[in-house]
């Protein structure tokens, strides 16, 4: 499925007009059609809803198809939808024992999503995927409806940095999350940074910071991903 991207700041666009810079795509499409304004991305689909306007209206979650593996399909959200600490308290602490971990599994699955949705999320069992970048090993395995990508992850299904990044909902900026002037913003991986109070993320032009910042850090974004079984989300099975 193709899908229209800014070339000036790698926002996904709809109608001709990029939602982060304002670009008129269709007037550079019109004046320079040997412009690349098209790639093979991800197909976008809607599952569940969640506050989107600053005043917490509720809208239809977007997401990105990064994979279909049988009868699951692995989504990530187009846009970052909220904004959390990585850790609360515990600022050492890793992605199984982490805040933003309990509440993606608990309080963001009852508000998101419907009974018939959440009974067709896949559980998914995994690590945290650890940081090979700054020699440290993955941590233990969980299980998680609500996820988080890992380094590892990003360099599998991401290639360009503008594919990866990702602009905030209104929401997710009135909860904090710091945006450029393109309206891309910073994201969370569930992957350790370079020491233990810190986690990696995606900074505002979709690189990896495999160093990480502060677990703590107030202003980084949450981009859920899970896994679905592909009827429920009306894509055929392989």
């Amino acid at each position: 499925m193709k899908i229209k991207f800014c070339p000036f700041c790698g926002s996904h666009a709809a109608a001709g007009k990029c939602y982060a810079c304002g670009a008129d795509l269709a007037a550079v499409e019109s004046a320079c059609p040997e412009m690349k304004l098209y790639d093979d991305l991800p197909p976008i689909l809607e599952f569940g809803r969640y506050p989107y306007t600053a005043d917490g209206a509720e809208a239809a979650i977007r997401w990105m198809v990064l994979e279909k593996k049988g009868n699951a399909a692995l989504l990530l959200a187009e846009n970052v939808i909220d904004c959390r600490r990585f850790n609360d308290a515990s600022p050492e602490a890793r992605w199984s024992e982490s805040a933003v971990r309990e509440w993606l599994n608990g309080r963001f699955m009852r508000t998101a999503f419907m009974q018939d949705e959440s009974d067709s999320i896949v559980l998914k069992v995994h690590t945290d995927g650890g940081n090979e970048h700054c020699g440290i090993a993955e941590g233990g395995e969980v299980a998680d409806s609500v996820f988080l990508l890992s380094i590892s992850e990003m360099e599998e299904y991401f290639g360009a940095p503008y594919t990866s990044r990702a602009t905030a909902t209104e929401y997710a900026a009135e909860q904090g999350a710091w945006r450029m002037d393109n309206g891309c913003v910073c994201w969370w991986l569930r992957s350790p940074g370079q020491d233990g109070g810190s986690a990696s993320n995606v900074n505002e032009n979709g690189i990896v910071n495999v160093g990480g910042d502060s677990s703590q850090n107030s202003m980084i974004g949450v981009r859920p991903a899970l896994w679905v079984l592909a009827e429920a989300v009306g894509l055929d099975e392989e």
